[in-house]
């Protein structure tokens, strides 16, 4: 429903599956790995190379605060 529809409500699909808002929301969240993004949901999945990326980027910025006392 969401690949469909990108700017569905948690109100909306709620009401349209039958169940409360709440069990809507944990069905989203916790079942699907989905999360709120400018009012919209979409999948909390990182590829291996978004992931490695953060990682080298942050190790860069850890070694440029340990070189540079101002920073």
């Amino acid at each position: 429903m969401f690949r469909s529809k990108r700017r569905l409500t948690v109100h909306i699909v709620a009401e349209e599956g039958g169940i409360s808002k709440s069990m809507c929301r944990e069905i989203l969240t916790e079942n699907l790995g989905m999360h709120r993004v400018a009012a919209e949901f979409v999948l909390r999945l990182l590829i291996e190379d978004e992931i490695q990326n953060r990682v080298d980027v942050s190790r860069q910025l850890v070694n440029r605060a340990n070189a540079d006392d101002n920073l």
